[in-house]
């Protein structure tokens, strides 16, 4: 009862992409493989805990793929 609300799948996806245009905005260029572990410290940031790590990675990774 007390623990946040988890985010829903599209919400993460939608986090994800969110990410992804942002780096690809302050690099000039789509972000790497390089960047993936960025992306996922900004994700998990915008999560603040509503979403599984693990699950997270695996998104940005085949964003990023």
């Amino acid at each position: 009862a007390y623990l946040p609300a988890r985010l829903t799948e599209a919400e993460v996806e939608a986090l994800v992409a969110d990410e992804v245009t942002a780096a690809a905005q302050a690099l000039g260029s789509q972000p790497t493989m390089r960047q993936m572990g960025q992306v996922i410290k900004a994700v998990n940031a915008r999560a603040q805990g509503r979403a599984d790590g693990s699950a997270i990675a695996a998104k940005v990774k085949a964003a990023l793929a």
